[in-house]
């Protein structure tokens, strides 16, 4: 990839590569994916009641929340970042229909930033190699126990070969679609309660809007003809955030 003389300098050693690395170390202990060890600053817990786990910080108990870097790659390598994201279409003659139901996440494949510096290439292997840690630890544990579980993998390789390096981190967002409060409560057969109203001043001008019940909004319609009543998930807030640390103003892409 040809890359010009500016973008070169930015990205040789000292330059914005190597900033971002600078601002990831200046993080407190364990924030940095690179920087984390797991069963040191994060564990994981189990809900006794339903069996689903958790990685919780291990100091405070609080939600594990990590940032990392990287370069997002195109379809082909695993990034589903569109309308469909993740959900499974079927085939042409049994299509599964996106619905309010649907659980559709947005998928990104990250990985090792083009023009590499040293710093920037070190960084990468070590969040990969947090990733592999927890893997690995949680495989070894569940032969301990001899329990058969699928673990989710946050790594993958390139191409077809399953035994080289791994090279790629997967990185899956929230719903991308939310179903309104009022809807969820339809779908699980509850009615909402009925609210009050305050009746205006006669002198006052009523807008009739507000005594009409919403109607449903049509945020996407899916090219399988299914309709949701959702919007869809305000991407710059809960689901992916783009922007620094308070800490360091370190540029960062994180999913909650």
């Amino acid at each position: 990839m040809d890359v010009d003389a500016a973008c070169h300098d930015n990205r040789i050693e000292g330059g914005l590569y190597d900033d971002v690395v600078q601002q990831l170390m200046a993080l407190p202990k364990g924030v940095s994916l690179g920087d984390a060890t797991y069963k040191e600053d994060f564990v994981r817990e189990t809900n006794i009641h339903t069996g689903n786990f958790a990685y919780e910080c291990r100091d405070n108990g609080t939600e594990y929340e990590t940032v990392l870097v990287g370069k997002i790659l195109p379809r082909p390598c695993g990034t589903k970042l569109n309308a469909m994201g993740n959900h499974y279409v079927g085939t042409a003659s049994t299509p599964n229909l996106i619905d309010d139901k649907a659980w559709v996440k947005a998928v990104l494949a990250l990985g090792q930033p083009a023009q590499s510096t040293e710093k920037m290439y070190i960084t990468f292997r070590n969040q990969i190699a947090t990733l592999d840690d927890i893997i690995q630890s949680d495989i070894e544990e569940l032969k301990r126990q001899n329990k058969d579980m699928n673990v989710k993998e946050w790594t993958a390789h390139a191409g077809t070969d399953q035994t080289g390096v791994l090279e790629y981190i997967i990185v899956n967002t929230e719903q991308l679609y939310v179903v309104p409060k009022a809807m969820q409560q339809a779908l699980q057969g509850k009615c909402p309660r009925v609210a009050k109203k305050t009746i205006s001043n006669a002198n006052e001008a009523s807008d009739a809007r507000d005594l009409e019940p919403p109607a449903p909004l049509v945020a996407y319609s899916n090219p399988l003809g299914c309709e949701l009543s959702g919007s869809i998930s305000d991407l710059e807030g809960s689901i992916t955030r783009m922007g620094s640390t308070p800490e360091t103003g370190v540029p960062i892409l994180r999913c909650d």
